[in-house]
């Protein structure tokens, strides 16, 4: 028996959820197979009601197909098998978590398959996984096969050379997903996409590693809620008249420097900051500027109207280490010596025991652009790399302590491509494999894994045609 239903068909039913309207089935459907359809949380109609019928599987922040996975166990007979072709971002964000607990207790997560090289819907703009779900008694010993394709999808399938299968216990998954927090475990990064390079270094230098966000805060960079009003560029500034005092040095894309340190004169925005009453700017370029502001109408914005002043963006933290949010190629972990405000385009790095300089260091070497490919959001359907501030956080990088010191001037480079590592990228990557204490075959292995994971975005960008 096999329940087919179009989650498309405008004229399908609501009695599709009692499984005896479908063909007089009681006890339940020997396989559902689907294809749940993409829609993000802010477009589900009804979804507080949603929402309640499935507490354990769910978040409000869930995506619908998450609702989907819930149903589809409700509808199969004991043995009965789920197959959905399915968004991978499940495997690896946050509103995932609850899903993968609400399956792992309550069913048998026999495999997930993901093509590391193409897209299994060419018209769809997100990466895509098939999994396979068995709805019986969950056991801790139940394994899962994390399978991940290495060629085009039938090639792939039919010769086991072509394919690398990770084989997890589900009291392992559960337990790791239980100490990530909100967040989740990586399922994606981890067994699906990472190199085998990355599992050799976990398991021979766990004593080494240490956790991002245990050493350093990290934080989204300033969003302002209309940056035309406060990224003022020189003729701006001058036509206004605005005072130096409210004109901060302000870094709003990665592309305004070429190199890891930053040359703040050669910034082309600064950032409007002011805490002062209008009683308190009178005369002033800035009071003028607010004034203007006024008359265009952003005092009246959602997320500035509920502000004291709507112009005041509140305390700022200067920071010197920022990486980019979104990633093409090359993840780059930018350096401004003296400090330096960064949009929300940046995830910052502030460390009150490590020296910014020493934190640029480690977090510019190859290394650190492989864990970035693992755990950062790769389910960008364009081949972008997505690094959210809780991926950055939960990266175990090098115990700062054991890097020697490197002058500032390395970073004055221009050439970071990790693809095609420069002279400046291998000398921090020589300190800090030798730390690692990697035979000259894992470090050749490092570069490779970093090669294929960028290149298999791309690849599966491409393959969409």
């Amino acid at each position: 028996k096999i329940a087919h239903w179009d989650p498309y068909d405008q004229n399908a039913s609501a009695d599709w959820f009692d499984p005896t309207y479908m063909f007089g089935v009681s006890e339940g459907f020997d396989v559902v197979i689907g294809n749940p359809p993409y829609v993000r949380q802010e477009d589900i109609p009804n979804k507080s009601s949603l929402t309640q019928l499935y507490t354990d599987a769910t978040t409000p922040r869930s995506d619908l197909y998450c609702y989907f996975y819930a149903r589809a166990l409700q509808l199969l007979r004991a043995q009965g098998v789920n197959i959905f072709i399915c968004s991978n971002s499940w495997l690896d964000v946050g509103f995932g978590s609850s899903l993968k607990r609400h399956l792992l207790l309550n069913s048998h997560i026999q495999a997930i398959y993901e093509s590391a090289v193409e897209r299994q819907f060419s018209t769809a703009q997100i990466n895509t996984i098939i999994s396979v779900i068995m709805n019986t008694a969950a056991k801790a010993d139940h394994p899962t096969d994390f399978i991940s394709l290495r060629d085009e999808f039938d090639l792939a399938i039919a010769d086991p050379n072509r394919r690398r299968t990770i084989v997890k216990d589900q009291h392992t998954l559960l337990s790791a997903e239980k100490a990530s927090g909100k967040h989740g475990d990586k399922w994606g990064g981890k067994y699906l996409r990472a190199p085998d390079i990355y599992h050799t270094i976990l398991d021979k230098c766990s004593d080494k590693l240490v956790r991002l966000g245990d050493i350093a805060t990290i934080r989204r960079g300033t969003t302002t809620g209309a940056n035309e009003f406060f990224h003022l560029d020189k003729n701006t500034i001058d036509a206004w008249g605005i005072e130096p005092e409210f004109c901060h040095p302000v870094m709003t894309s990665p592309r305004e420097s070429r190199s890891i340190a930053v040359d703040i004169s050669l910034l082309p925005y600064k950032i409007f900051i002011c805490h002062k009453d209008k009683e308190n700017l009178t005369g002033t370029g800035a009071l003028a500027y607010i004034q203007w502001g006024e008359t265009q109408g952003y005092h009246t914005r959602r997320s500035m109207a509920s502000r004291r002043l709507w112009y005041d963006l509140g305390p700022k933290e200067q920071s010197q280490t920022a990486v980019n949010l979104l990633v093409d190629t090359t993840a780059r972990i930018f350096f401004a010596s003296y400090g330096l405000l960064f949009t929300a385009n940046f995830v910052t790095v502030n460390s009150e025991t490590v020296s910014p300089l020493q934190l640029c260091t480690l977090m510019n070497s190859t290394f650190l652009q492989l864990l970035l490919n693992i755990n950062g959001r790769a389910n960008y359907g364009q081949g972008v790399l997505g690094i959210p501030t809780y991926a950055l956080a939960n990266l175990t990088i090098v115990e700062p302590g054991m890097l020697p010191e490197f002058d500032e001037g390395i970073f004055r480079a221009t050439d970071w491509d990790v693809l095609s590592p420069s002279p400046q990228r291998r000398l921090i990557d020589d300190a800090v494999f030798e730390v690692l204490g990697l035979t000259a075959g894992e470090r050749d292995a490092v570069y490779e894994g970093v090669r294929e994971l960028v290149e298999n975005r791309k690849q599966r960008a491409r393959s969409a045609g």
